[in-house]
């Protein structure tokens, strides 16, 4: 993936997200520079749905089990629990923003990456790569919401 300074990543092209899904390879071959607002956003989306991963496994763990628990409130209004993913998706993605560039690192040099990676080239791509299991799972979350 090249990296230009341009601000040519519009995130609300929608063509943008077809190739991201469906041309991985033509998306990433392209010269194409994520401002940093776009990356805090994709973190921490990706980081709101870790939370949404634990809170459900709370559930079937803690709830189901035992109605009259008193995170019961958490997971029975949507109010709550969508205050509760965007404070634990906030506590996420400043981890995730700080620690993980390493082992992100460590991944692509697993995966045969043999130049040295800059750090914002490695935020770039975790952003852009965890947008790809992210959006599917923010878009059930809003319509199970809704319905």
């Amino acid at each position: 993936m090249k990296l230009n300074n341009k601000n040519s990543f519009n995130i609300f092209n929608p063509q943008i997200y077809f190739e991201l899904f469906f041309k991985p390879s033509s998306f990433f071959q392209k010269e194409l520079a994520a401002p940093k607002l776009y990356q805090y956003l994709s973190i921490f989306l990706f980081s709101m749905v870790m939370a949404r991963g634990r809170i459900e496994l709370k559930y079937f763990q803690k709830i189901i089990p035992n109605p009259e628990s008193p995170l019961k409130h958490i997971y029975e209004n949507w109010l709550y629990f969508w205050i509760t993913l965007i404070i634990c998706g906030l506590i996420g993605s400043y981890f995730l923003w700080s620690t993980n560039t390493k082992f992100f690192i460590q991944r692509l040099q697993w995966s045969g990456v043999n130049k040295e990676i800059k750090v914002d080239e490695v935020r770039t791509l975790f952003s852009y790569t965890t947008l790809i299991y992210t959006f599917p799972i923010i878009y059930i979350s809003i319509f199970q919401s809704f319905t």
